[in-house]
């Protein structure tokens, strides 16, 4: 069996040292109120997350550049913040607008990274400037948002945005039998999609999701490599975003988020047992899982995703 095409450029798939340009999830939104003040660390990297008075969130990195001191002592004024040690005061964009008893005002600034909110979070972009926009439903849709709790990994967390991309794995772990081969399409430098169409190959399993009418039929959007936005057609119609960050050396941790359309009440169940059965197996695997690049030619999708994020711009 042939090994799948592999890149002689940079890998930086599931590598620990490196954290790929992409959205993640910093705060929720509600634990930054207007003039708060919030310690972070989305990728690792220690940051501090202010509300100004406009309503905006910012960050930035944690220590103040004159002494260092931790700007998550600080307080905000106006939309600014205010070093607690020496009463610096930095704008949104990290430039130094005063430097009390200071003669000759110093050029030095604050590192800055875009932020935006959507679902009830906080998310800052790892890099001096936003390169894609956050996946997900339009934001025009009438959708109820689930937030289920934090799952932990020892695995790396691109592992887990590109695990239905494995399409190899579908039919021994989930016995979800493909009713065509899966068609990847490469948006752009930071997202991917493939299409999805199969029924899971035990009845019960097909009573229990839907699937005895309709085979399952969705889109995994992968982007900056630790986002997954799947919207799913059939047999129940959801959307759901896994958007993992790094944990650690090596583990990982992702915040699940579940849209569901108006009306859809008493099909929550069946969404919950499709989850239930794609997603349980995965975990225990997964938690265990020291990847290893021995591709053969069934493993061309996922090799693709993984070519795709090796070529992403790193923070």
């Amino acid at each position: 069996m042939a090994a799948a095409h592999e890149s002689s450029g940079p890998r930086r798939f599931a590598d620990p040292a490196v954290v790929v340009q992409s959205w993640y999830v910093a705060a929720r939104a509600r634990d930054l109120p207007r003039g708060g003040v919030l310690r972070s660390r989305p990728t690792g990297r220690e940051l501090v997350l202010w509300r100004g008075l406009d309503g905006r969130v910012h960050a930035a990195d944690a220590r103040c550049p004159h002494l260092g001191a931790h700007l998550g002592h600080g307080r905000v004024a106006g939309d600014d913040l205010v070093c607690a040690l020496h009463h610096f005061r930095f704008g949104s964009d990290g430039a130094l607008l005063e430097a009390p008893g200071v003669t000759s005002r110093p050029s030095c600034r604050v590192r800055t990274f875009p932020t935006t909110e959507r679902w009830g979070f906080v998310w800052v972009w790892q890099g001096p400037r936003a390169l894609h926009p956050l996946p997900g439903p339009a934001t025009d849709e009438r959708l109820r948002v689930l937030a289920f709790p934090e799952q932990r990994f020892a695995c790396h967390h691109h592992l887990i945005a590109v695990n239905a991309c494995d399409t190899l794995h579908l039919g021994p772990l989930h016995e979800l039998e493909l009713a065509e081969a899966p068609v990847v399409t490469i948006a752009d430098d930071f997202s991917a999609t493939m299409r999805l169409r199969g029924r899971f190959k035990t009845a019960w399993k097909r009573r229990v999701t839907g699937c005895n009418r309709h085979d399952f039929d969705a889109l995994f959007t992968v982007s900056g490599g630790n986002l997954c936005w799947v919207a799913v057609a059939a047999p129940v119609p959801f959307q759901v975003i896994f958007a993992g960050r790094p944990d650690g050396a090596t583990g990982s941790i992702t915040r699940s988020l579940l849209f569901l359309p108006p009306g859809s009440t008493r099909r929550v169940w069946r969404v919950l047992a499709l989850l239930l059965l794609l997603l349980k197996r995965d975990h225990d695997i997964l938690d265990d899982l020291a990847f290893m690049r021995g591709f053969t030619d069934a493993d061309e999708v996922l090799a693709t995703f993984v070519r795709h994020i090796d070529a992403m711009p790193v923070g």
